[in-house]
């Protein structure tokens, strides 16, 4: 046993950390976005055609142009084809109902109500991470009855398994903010923004493990907002690839971090 493996056996004795493993993808049936997401498998060298489990997508755009829409029928067929998978819709917004929902999916009440959970009050940004963890122990903690096989091995020649996928929707990060500024209407709109941006910040850095180790993907909806500019020689420097100059997104700092 050569010096790699001797530490490979010495991380897994005294629980010092885990190699990467399998990620499982899963499609959302909008051929562009799977196309354009997918990665090579290590392994086989396929294509593997979709998104990731366990990861972090953003959706920005104006407004109007169909991100609500095009988020819950993302989550929705991910989740379609596997009888323990649930989309938790954390609707800040109140943008959505149960029979937008129905006819967005195309999903009976029945399938909607077992498979899909609307929070549209009571919820701010700390039950939102209280949320994320009481889920991902929940499925952990039911891991054996929850498990399913991928028909693939791992290097060892073991059988990979995996948790059934959840998606959690976020409408919109814009909107989610601490109760305790929920709440304050005197507080002044610049301390607003900061105070609710360092909260946010400090959840999207606790989080990754937790949507990581229960195959969690969440699904992050924000603006697209325009600057007003003065003056022919006041243009400032997109926040974000893709944006025009006079263009950011509430948290821009987080995007660009994901």
């Amino acid at each position: 046993m050569n010096l790699t493996d001797q530490f490979r056996e010495e991380v897994k004795k005294e629980g010092l950390g885990e190699e990467d493993s399998y990620v499982p993808t899963y499609r959302t049936n909008i051929d562009i976005m799977d196309y354009t997401n997918g990665n090579i498998d290590p392994q086989t060298g396929e294509l593997e055609v979709g998104f990731d489990g366990g990861k972090i997508c953003t959706i920005i755009g104006k407004s109007g142009v169909g991100k609500s829409t095009l988020a819950i029928q993302m989550g929705t067929n991910i989740i379609d084809n596997y009888d323990e998978s649930q989309l938790i819709h954390y609707d800040f917004e109140r943008a959505s109902d149960r029979n937008r929902i129905k006819t967005l999916t195309g999903w009976s009440s029945d399938k909607i109500r077992d498979k899909y959970i609307h929070l549209t009050s009571g919820i701010y940004a700390e039950t939102f991470y209280k949320g994320i963890k009481s889920l991902a122990k929940l499925k952990i903690k039911n891991r054996e009855d929850l498990e399913m096989d991928t028909g693939r091995k791992d290097y060892e020649g073991n059988p990979i398994k995996v948790l059934p996928p959840t998606v959690v929707l976020i409408d919109s990060l814009a909107t989610m903010s601490p109760k305790n500024i929920e709440n304050e209407e005197e507080l002044s709109g610049g301390m607003s923004a900061s105070a609710i941006a360092k909260v946010n910040t400090q959840i999207f850095k606790r989080i990754p493990s937790f949507l990581k180790d229960a195959n969690i993907i969440l699904l992050v909806i924000n603006h697209i907002t325009t600057k007003i500019e003065i003056g022919p020689f006041s243009k400032t420097k997109s926040e974000i690839n893709y944006l025009k100059q006079d263009e950011s997104v509430p948290g821009s700092y987080f995007c660009q971090a994901m």
